[in-house]
């Protein structure tokens, strides 16, 4: 009965090896699988969220102006990455802040840029800035720079960013408490303040935020 089993034993492992060889190796920690081809699994690096002291993603890009716009992080103290859309009612009633928030301490080192997502045509989203009155430069982005600034899904969505290109604050969302939070930490900054701690609003629960339409 041993006999027979050992002489097994060898076909069985042989069995496994044949099966690993089929199916591909398991896909690396980080990663998820993408379209597969001809049986084999290929992948791509998942978006890793980006937490404060990263380096911030290079923007670069058209404006609504119909100029380059110039990402140079260094050209101001502190500079407003904010993520919106047309479709999106609470970016409508945060971006008047921003503006006002731009307006008062522009002269201190403040630029804010607006990534736009999904956009339908230039000139609705034109109609829609003007009629807001937003003067900061926008740009169209896609979903390339959605993962480079670590899986944006809920908007609006923004990044404060120091002179150094690294990332400051993220805030998700335009709960009063989130909106609020941004324009302390600006004038915080730009009086040379200390940034005190804070808990920003899940971006789950966070209740003035939308995610992308479908």
């Amino acid at each position: 009965m041993n006999t027979d089993r050992g002489r097994a034993l060898p076909w069985i492992a042989l069995a496994a090896v044949l099966v690993f060889v089929a199916a591909g190796p398991p896909s690396p920690p980080g990663s998820v699988p993408v379209k597969r081809q001809r049986g084999v699994a290929s992948t791509r690096p998942a978006p890793v969220a980006l937490a404060p002291g990263d380096p911030a993603p290079r923007i670069g890009g058209t404006t609504l102006a119909g100029e380059e716009y110039d990402g140079d992080w260094s050209a101001n103290r502190l500079t407003l990455v904010n993520f919106w859309g047309v479709w999106c009612a609470p970016c409508k009633a945060e971006m008047p802040v921003l503006e006002k928030l731009l307006r008062s301490h522009e002269r201190d080192g403040l630029r804010i840029v607006g990534l736009e997502v999904q956009r339908a045509t230039p000139e609705s989203s034109r109609a829609f800035v003007d009629a807001i009155g937003v003067t900061y430069p926008i740009v169209a982005v896609g979903g390339e720079a959605l993962t480079d600034w670590g899986g944006v899904s809920i908007y609006p969505t923004t990044f404060l960013v120091g002179s150094d290109g690294r990332v400051i604050r993220k805030y998700v969302g335009a709960a009063p408490g989130e909106v609020e939070a941004i324009v302390a930490d600006v004038e915080a900054l730009l009086a040379g303040k200390p940034l005190g701690t804070r808990m920003p609003s899940p971006a789950a629960e966070a209740p003035s935020a939308a995610p992308a339409p479908r």
